[in-house]
């Protein structure tokens, strides 16, 4: 049973692709804001602008994207 385990590990050392990262930088930094769960969206909006503008004084910064509402990642309950 221990051989079977070993070369089975072995296989899978050999046959999983090794690409996982990217083989250069893609140059993308991704972040989060969280604000406190009663702010109003026009009040969060207007935090993000300023964020916004703190980030693209940078000149390593291309561009900047942002978006306002509840977190896609976490589950709703359903």
């Amino acid at each position: 049973m221990l051989a079977v385990t070993v070369a089975l590990a072995a296989a899978l050392f050999v046959t999983t692709p090794k690409g996982f990262f990217p083989q250069k930088d893609s140059g993308l930094i991704m972040g989060v804001a969280q604000a406190a769960p009663d702010i109003w969206p026009q009040a969060m909006a207007q935090k993000m602008q300023q964020l916004d503008r703190i980030v693209d004084v940078d000149p390593a910064v291309d561009n900047t994207y942002y978006w306002i509402g509840p977190n896609p990642t976490l589950s709703q309950g359903a």
